[in-house]
């Protein structure tokens, strides 16, 4: 069982996370900036986001359950859930993922240019493999 919840608590970080980018801060992405074809999938994140892990927990792929029974003069309250989960993340997720992370790299090099232009002071960002740490 505790399994499933980490599992559970991955997906949710990573819709969250994804969410961060398109609902808030001074550089939010707008959804019409997404592909066409890949609307569908970013929509189905921020649903599950907004209905599973964030607001109102009423998320297709989660359906809580209360059972009462009354058993030797008392009322015994059973609560309930069943979860849908995906073994990491769903295989449709994965172009969306790319194409935000292709779209965030342009958009942070188009600043650094802007930069460079402005100052006249070369701006980079180093990229290339993460540290053998991580």
């Amino acid at each position: 069982m505790e399994l499933i919840f980490e599992i559970d608590m991955m997906q949710g970080a990573l819709a969250v996370e994804y969410a961060k980018v398109f609902v808030g801060g001074s550089r939010k992405v707008s959804r019409d900036k997404i592909p066409q074809h890949l609307r569908p999938v970013h929509d189905a994140i921020m649903e599950l986001r907004n209905k599973r892990y964030t607001h109102d927990d009423n998320h297709k792929t989660i359906e809580n359950t209360a059972n009462l029974r009354i058993e030797s003069g008392r009322v015994v309250f059973e609560p309930g859930a069943t979860l849908e989960l995906a073994l990491g993340a769903p295989a449709e997720w994965e172009e969306l993922i790319k194409w935000l992370g292709e779209y965030l790299y342009d958009q942070s090099q188009k600043q650094l240019r802007r930069l460079t232009e402005s100052t006249g002071l070369e701006w980079v960002q180093p990229h290339g493999s993460p540290p053998e740490w991580l």
